[in-house]
């Protein structure tokens, strides 16, 4: 195996077992990348060695969507074309050791986000030993040697990093000048052509990001400014009011004279050490101000909430990781947050996660709980679709009935929920299970209406999923106004179409481009395998 080619499989590894984004529905690729993972990586190492000639004839596709951040909060997320994400992200891996060698060492307890590690078993890109829970409690032990503490974060982040100065640090970084190269340019793709903006939600994005503040970082330090940082969250550990001050000044100075980025106003705080300890929720406390179920909530936030279901003790770890749930009312504690006008959305996440461990009973419970409760889960609300979605096949007919009808409600009457992009494929991916009439006209209108191609695309697989013939039918005669992406749903939709979907496949084959004839040999097979289209969403 080539060098490059084992950093193309470590990328299309890391999409099937992580996915693309932590923001989209996984797009239905992954499961081609799943089944046919050498058939992909051939695809892309012929990306690799015509790279330059594959740019005119094969576009680098993106859509952005809105996704809340909070109750009144958003940012936009992106979803790259599948097949070039996995491209950018094994160049990204190429000189990722090097970017991970550059940055401050892991020994110094300062930066905890995203440390490049990669696993040959679970396939994971960062070393799962530093997290968000460390960043805290780290910080929690720095803040009693010091009086205050700066709290602060960096304001669109993303979207402002500039390209030339990703393109120094790289240079300065490494020797791999030509991935580096090839980063620019895609970036430049994914940008539309201006010089600024990184993707956010994959992976290649939050490496390159690293790298971007790791200068910021050194200069911290270099002051002797004790700080931490997790992605773009500062907290910087002073002895007065003055010293938190001109640690500010300092941060805000550097951040915009080298990286053209600034710190977010609203979010700045500086907060006596006691204060910030008392607001953490892995600060270790017997307060006696605290009820029994702060205590649970707090205790509960420490809980390590990971199963891997291919771990030769997979069984047992199931097993352990229910009996530590079971020292928890999972049920009673959402109850409590859907009756709040606001969520703890750290807290409410981690309970919707550990819904799935429960016995079916209580599942049941927590989902029509949850359906009840859209609008103070609505800064959740992915999370509470994609857990019905994972348990959709063991809910019954009643659960199911009350959750496909309240999404019905929200889409047809046009409620802020859904009109946020994320959420509404969210609510899309659930309701391709819901064969009613009701759900056949919602969708119809939809596809008239919607702008966003990640959307659009999903719609054309929800009709053939449910076999929705006669629509699929009709939209073979706009294939050639159609979009790639909804192109490449359409072809796989028309196998619910029989002799129909065959003749219209012949037709159209040589147009297509490598990839999409190697995802229609995949479907082709799978469909023959299983002799039905199957779920895909």
């Amino acid at each position: 195996m080539s060098k490059f080619r084992s950093y193309l499989k470590k990328a299309v590894d890391n999409v099937v077992s992580y996915g693309d984004t932590d923001i989209f529905p996984y797009p239905v690729d992954n499961i081609f990348f799943k089944d046919s993972s050498k058939e992909v990586v051939d695809i892309l190492e012929n990306i690799h060695k015509d790279f330059y000639d594959f740019l005119p004839v094969f576009p680098v596709n993106q859509e952005r969507a809105l996704q809340a951040v909070g109750y009144y909060g958003f940012r936009w997320g992106t979803q790259i074309d599948p097949i070039w994400n996995c491209y950018l992200l094994a160049l990204v891996i190429s000189i990722a050791d090097d970017i991970e060698k550059s940055r401050i060492p892991k020994i110094e307890n300062r930066i905890f986000s995203y440390r490049y590690k990669y696993d040959e078993v679970e396939n994971s890109l960062f070393d799962k030993k530093l997290s968000w829970k460390d960043y805290i409690e780290v910080s929690v032990e720095k803040s009693k040697n010091c009086s205050f503490v700066l709290k602060c974060d960096i304001s669109d982040f993303y979207p402002r990093v500039y390209h030339h100065r990703i393109e120094n640090a790289l240079k300065k970084c490494t020797s791999n000048t030509e991935s580096v190269k090839r980063i620019k340019i895609l970036l430049s793709k994914l940008s539309k052509g201006v010089s600024y903006g990184l993707p956010v939600g994959g992976p290649a994005s939050r490496i390159l990001s690293e790298l971007l503040l790791n200068r910021v970082d050194k200069l911290l330090r270099m002051e002797g400014v004790e700080f931490t940082r997790y992605a773009d969250d500062y907290l910087i550990f002073c002895d007065s009011l003055e010293d938190a001050y001109a640690h500010l000044i300092f941060l805000s100075e550097k951040l915009h004279e080298n990286e053209g980025l600034s710190i977010q106003k609203s979010k700045t705080q500086v907060m006596t050490s006691e204060e910030f300890r008392s607001g953490s929720e892995f600060a270790m406390t017997e307060s006696e101000d605290l009820s029994e179920e702060d205590k649970e909530e707090i205790n509960f936030l420490r809980l390590r909430l990971f199963y891997d279901p291919y771990s030769p003790t997979a069984d047992e770890d199931y097993e352990s990781l229910r009996d530590e749930l079971d020292k928890f009312d999972i049920i009673g504690m959402l109850g409590r947050e859907v009756n709040k006008s606001r969520i703890n959305q750290a807290l409410t996440r981690r309970l919707i996660n550990s819904v799935k461990y429960l016995q079916p009973k209580s599942q049941r419970t927590a989902i029509l709980s949850m359906t009840e409760n859209m609008a103070v889960l609505y800064p959740v609300f992915p999370s509470v679709m994609m857990l019905t979605r994972a348990l959709i096949e063991d809910l019954d007919s009643e659960t199911l009935d009350a959750v496909f009808a309240e999404l019905r409600r929200l889409l047809h009457s046009g409620s802020y929920i859904t009109k946020v992009s994320v959420n509404r494929a969210y609510a899309i991916r659930v309701l391709s299970h819901d064969f009613s009439d009701e759900t056949d006209v919602i969708f119809g209108r939809i596809v008239k209406e919607e702008t966003n191609l990640v959307i659009k695309r999903d719609l054309i697989l929800a009709m053939a999923q449910r076999n929705v013939d006669y629509w699929v039918s009709d939209r073979l005669k706009y294939f050639n106004i159609m979009s790639d992406w909804e192109k490449r749903s359409l072809i796989l939709a028309s196998y619910i179409l029989g002799d129909e979907g065959q003749h219209w496949r012949d037709k159209i084959k040589p147009e297509l481009s490598l990839y999409d004839l190697k995802l229609l040999e995949w479907f082709s097979a799978r469909f023959s395998s299983k002799h039905a289209w199957g779920v895909v969403l």
